[in-house]
């Protein structure tokens, strides 16, 4: 910035290269619940970095959340930016809606991510299990308020995913899924 003879301003801008992505390779499969609960889904997993939001409408959803004004307009994308610009972050992670789990999983395909889906009743095995790597990615599913079917159950099953537990309280959604997001997360913090 230099002043200038008549008294004006004249400003130049440097342009620093492009630098990478900081969103974590977590994908995050979420249970279409209230929409105050997946409010707080969208802000607090993009503050944590996820990378990809699928939010489906699962066997024990309640069908008119998906019809809320927070799909229906721009607020969920307000709230993903909200929670990007907490983080201090520039990258906006991906975020899709899915008739039924099987669509939603159809999308994440059968990639070597890790698969995991948080189950309070079915799991023997808690998440702190280490077994993520820095260089692997993770899928997390999250049924939604009421849990998941015994359908869905069999249908993570068939797919690969391994049920995990946060211990035995019964939390909701969204703090299930910020201390979920957190242990997942902390194999790629790295540290010197």
């Amino acid at each position: 910035m230099c002043w200038q003879e008549d008294r004006s301003v004249k400003l130049t801008f440097l342009w620093e290269p492009n630098h990478a992505s900081d969103l974590l390779p977590i994908r995050l499969l979420v249970g279409l619940s209230r929409p105050q609960t997946c409010r707080k889904i969208l802000e607090q997993g993009a503050a944590l970095g996820v990378g990809e939001f699928l939010f489906f409408t699962g066997d024990k959803s309640e069908p008119s959340y998906a019809n809320s004004g927070l799909w229906q307009g721009n607020e969920w994308k307000n709230k993903l930016q909200a929670g990007v610009e907490q983080a201090f972050s520039s990258y906006l992670p991906d975020c899709d809606h899915y008739s039924d789990l099987a669509s939603a999983l159809n999308a994440v395909g059968r990639e070597g991510c890790l698969r995991l889906a948080l189950d309070i009743y079915e799991a023997s095995d808690p998440l702190s299990t280490p077994e993520v790597g820095a260089e692997k990615s993770a899928c997390l599913a999250i049924g939604p308020e009421r849990g998941w079917s015994a359908a869905e159950r069999q249908t993570l099953r068939e797919l690969g995913f391994s049920f995990r537990h946060l211990g035995p309280r019964v939390l909701r959604v969204e703090t299930a899924m910020v201390a979920a997001v957190g242990i997942l997360a902390s194999a790629h913090w790295g540290g010197d």
